[in-house]
């Protein structure tokens, strides 16, 4: 492929600053990726819940045959 290089080539040059900024945002893109997958599994969890109450309660509409 033309111009593929690794992509610590093209790091190697960035002062000590710019690699601990770059660090900081790379965690902190981790902890929002982690944040969003834990709330999306809360509100299927959230979902399932409700779903679940509302069959215990027979809140379920009645089935047309």
């Amino acid at each position: 492929m033309t111009g593929h290089r690794p992509f610590s080539d093209l790091t190697k040059d960035w002062s000590a600053e710019r690699r601990a900024r770059s660090d900081a945002r790379q965690a902190e893109m981790t902890i929002e990726s982690i944040d969003s997958a834990a709330m999306k599994d809360g509100e299927l969890c959230d979902a399932a819940t409700s779903a679940e109450r509302d069959q215990a309660v027979g809140d379920d509409p009645p089935l047309v045959a």
